[in-house]
């Protein structure tokens, strides 16, 4: 069968963060309207596990033995990864054959495409946006320079490095014939910040389907347990954390001391391991787990105090999938519109414990925002039109 497209990707598998549920789920989006094949980069370790899913779907795996952590970005001035000369190899020898019309890549394989672009000029590229990249880096290294207070971190040397990858997402930006972006507001930073027409870009919504686990039956008894969820080391995941355990979880427990916060994601950095000792007994750190559902079946509600970074929240998508009550900072909320009938929008301390104090108090209250979620989560995702338009026009043109 000949492809109309090549997706090129840096992560997809396994599925057990947003990043690379939001990037499998616009490959198979995309596929669902032009013939697409995916080459991904995969730990080597995971080679074999991920083995059936990429025959599944229909996916190219090659190893990738470059671990990809904050000490990366942080340690090199010439950022750049290595590239996998077997995966560059074969994506020139499937565009040779004539027959692939469209190169779809992201931020992490943007060497790949700057190669490639060069080598095929005519062939029509899309860029998939999931950050304004520079600014979530510059703001992940200002905060690693604040902390650690050492010479590797030199506000000087961090700001060479943010303009490198300022410089390379601009090239991926105006080089692309199409830019899919998954926030509104990654738009208007990206078209501002480099001269692009707002017309270049598409925001198509992320769609993820998540199962959900609880019911309403489920929701009538009040265990006072609190729920955040997503990578524990993620600087915007971190700092959200820690102002909420600082500013609202410390007044809870001592106006109640039943309640319990589970803070439930991979690799927990240190400040959030030590909240585990500070608070033995009311806050506990899991790492990874294998079956996150236990985790919203136990709890009551689901907290999003996350209120910096770029992009959109997925983890609030899947709290709506999931069906479990949800109490989230409105810059969490952005890219959702008119989630905040479905969900309580809380910014300041008061405003997190008012709700979580009245939603233990009002099985009424659960019970409506129970449905008003529901309702919601099946409204969004029923509608794609839009990325399946454009990818129809760019195919007729």
């Amino acid at each position: 069968m000949a492809y109309q497209a090549l997706y090129i990707t840096a992560n997809v598998f396994p599925l057990n963060y947003g990043g690379t549920m939001g990037t499998f789920s616009m490959y198979k989006r995309i596929s669902a309207v032009i013939r697409t094949q995916m080459f991904s980069l995969i730990a080597e370790e995971l080679l074999n596990e991920g083995q059936e899913f990429a025959e599944k779907n229909n996916i190219r795996f090659f190893p990738n033995q470059l671990k990809i952590n904050l000490d990366y970005y942080i340690k090199k001035v010439k950022i750049s990864r290595p590239i996998n000369k077997e995966m560059l190899n074969e994506i020139i020898t499937e565009l040779r054959k004539g027959d692939c019309k469209f190169i779809i890549f992201d931020f992490g394989t943007r060497e790949y495409f700057f190669i490639i672009a060069s080598m095929f000029p005519n062939i029509k590229k899309i860029y998939i946006s999931n950050n304004t990249e520079y600014l979530n880096i510059s703001a992940m290294l200002a905060e690693n320079n604040r902390i650690k207070n050492k010479i590797v971190f030199n506000p000087l040397i961090n700001k060479v490095r943010g303009n490198i990858y300022k410089n390379d997402e601009r090239k991926c930006c105006v080089k692309a014939d199409k830019i899919l972006s998954v926030s509104i507001q990654d738009i208007r930073n990206l078209a501002n910040e480099f001269g692009l027409d707002q017309n270049k870009f598409v925001f198509c919504k992320p769609l993820i389907q998540f199962d959900k686990v609880k019911e309403q039956k489920d929701i009538i008894q009040f265990h006072k347990r609190l729920l955040i969820v997503g990578s524990m080391s993620w600087t915007f995941n971190v700092e959200g954390i820690l102002w909420f355990v600082a500013n609202v979880f410390e007044r809870l427990i001592q106006l109640d001391s039943e309640y319990v916060l589970y803070l439930v994601g991979r690799d927990p950095s240190p400040e959030i391991m030590l909240l585990a000792e500070k608070y033995k007994g009311h806050i506990v750190v899991t790492g990874t787990v294998e079956d996150i559902d236990e985790y919203y079946r136990m709890c009551d509600i689901c907290i999003i105090p996350i209120f910096t970074g770029t992009g959109v929240k997925i983890k609030l998508l899947e709290a709506l999938g999931k069906g479990i009550p949800i109490i989230c900072h409105s810059f969490s909320a952005m890219g959702y519109s008119n989630v905040e009938k479905a969900i309580i929008i809380a910014d300041s301390p008061n405003e997190y414990i008012d709700a979580i104090i009245r939603l233990q108090n009002s099985i009424e209250e659960r019970v409506q925002l129970y449905s008003r979620l529901t309702e919601y989560y099946q409204g969004y995702m029923s509608d794609d039109s839009v990325l399946h338009d454009a990818l129809m026009l760019l195919t007729n043109n």
